[in-house]
């Protein structure tokens, strides 16, 4: 009888330990999620300023009166490509579009944001 009692047991803390991993398992779920939801908002975020310092960028190039090229201008920041467009108007108007990629890390993909602005030749 104490044998059987002994192998129950046995069986009991199986089953238990089972479900605590179960558990465990269920519960460690979310929070992967969400550090790959942080991860895109990261690298959203980091897009969304690299696009902005393409326009500063091409603002500089026309505030100096430096010989703008039309065209594209790809430069490198950081994790992140930004790809700048400058577009002569007309009476020292420029119409500038950058694009900038960033990498979201660990195979979750990449992020990209665009901006178009009308710029005045100071």
């Amino acid at each position: 009888m104490n044998r059987h009692r002994r192998g129950f047991t046995l069986i009991m803390a199986l089953i238990v330990l089972a479900l605590l991993s179960g558990l465990g398992a269920v519960m460690t779920m979310p929070a992967l999620r969400e550090s790959k939801v942080v991860r895109h908002h990261q690298a959203r975020l980091q897009a969304e300023y690299l696009a902005l310092a393409g326009i500063e960028y091409a603002r500089g190039l026309v505030d100096r009166q430096q010989a703008v090229d039309a065209g594209e201008h790809v430069y490198q920041l950081g994790d992140g490509e930004v790809t700048v467009k400058i577009e002569p108007l007309d009476n020292n108007q420029y119409q500038v579009t950058s694009m900038a990629v960033a990498q979201t890390g660990r195979g979750v993909g990449l992020a990209t944001w665009t901006l178009e602005r009308r710029i005045t030749a100071r």
